[in-house]
């Protein structure tokens, strides 16, 4: 495998970035399928600029004996062995995921693991370490190939995911996400529409979501949600409960009735569902059991909760163990 130097870099700029940026992100991402000899090679350059009369203007000039610079653009050649080919296949599936990098949970330092009692690759507990988003502000990133740098307006996403939606007033209308879930993909909140270059101008918004404005609540197939401001977010959003609360509502926490029927339920959620955040659900569990305890019913005498590390909205990414999957009758939470 080869690869290709920034031409803003310096070579010691992009070893030092492979080797303690993107080798241990790649480990962390890809955990036992990760190749068990991973060499690198890198190509020797002079250590400072200068330009080559015969092939134009070649910045940091290979070391060569023989044949030319232009046959030496790559700055590392690396030999890789796996330990199967289903290994191989593995990674291949991780790495082609366009999101395969998620702020904060599978980039996150071993530590961080080893919280939930066990080291096995995946956080489980989640809630159990700090992450503030202004401490990633200028750091360097290897972003699909392409070397790039965490920006004011990338923290400022990444904090508004986190939050949550919030009015302009503070009032909390619906909790955030979780740290380690996943910003971008089919169902996430941080997804770009970027052009060819790699410039991102727009943001790509969950469908549901803008359909669900436009259709239902604005009945008008030509309306751009992103035309609205941050008060007229929120309004959307309480017309939504006034309007279809009582139709499709299922958040009421009693359950009384469900009980006294001799009812019982299992609940589970994943901790980085990037659709459906499992803050919500833990609110709802919350409010079950202070109902509950109000009066002097044991919650999990009839309904217990459970949270699955590792897992994402009906996915399992590598390392994690989805609930009920030999259950065909087993919905996904």
């Amino acid at each position: 495998m080869l690869v290709y130097r920034n031409p803003d870099m310096t070579p010691g700029e992009l070893k030092d970035h492979y080797e303690n940026i993107h080798i241990p992100l790649m480990k962390s991402l890809a955990g036992p399928v990760f190749p068990i000899k991973h060499t690198r090679h890198y190509v020797g350059r002079a250590t400072t600029a200068a330009t080559i009369a015969e092939d134009g203007e070649v910045k940091y000039p290979a070391t060569i004996y023989t044949r030319k610079q232009a046959d030496f653009e790559f700055d590392c050649f690396i030999e890789l062995e796996f330990e199967s080919e289903a290994a191989f296949h593995a990674l291949s599936a991780i790495l082609g995921e366009p999101d395969a990098a998620p702020l904060g949970g599978k980039g996150l330092p071993s530590p961080c693991d080893e919280l939930g009692g066990i080291k096995d690759g995946v956080i489980s507990m989640i809630d159990a370490f700090g992450f503030d988003p202004d401490s990633t502000i200028g750091k360097k990133i290897d972003c699909h190939g392409k070397p790039s740098e965490i920006t004011k307006n990338t923290e400022r996403i990444v904090k508004a995911v986190l939050q949550g939606l919030v009015d302009p007033q503070g009032e909390q209308l619906f909790p955030g996400a979780t740290h380690g879930t996943l910003l971008t993909g089919l169902m996430a909140l941080g997804n770009t529409l970027c052009n060819e270059d790699g410039i991102c101008k727009s943001g790509q918004p969950f469908t549901l979501a803008t359909d669900w404005i436009r259709l239902l609540l604005k009945k008008d197939p030509s309306f751009d949600p992103a035309s609205m401001s941050h008060q007229e977010c929120a309004d959307p959003f309480r017309q939504s409960v006034r309007k279809f609360d009582a139709l499709i509502g299922s958040n009421d926490a009693d359950l009384r009735e469900f009980n006294q029927a001799g009812k019982k339920m299992i609940s589970w959620h994943s901790i980085n569902d990037e659709a459906i955040t499992v803050k919500a659900i833990r609110e709802y569990y919350e409010r079950v059991t202070a109902l509950d305890t109000a009066r002097g019913i044991d919650t999990e005498s009839y309904f217990r909760y459970f949270e699955v590390a590792g897992t994402t909205h009906c996915s399992v990414p590598n390392g994690g163990h989805y609930p009920c999957m030999r259950w065909r009758f087993c919905s996904s939470g």
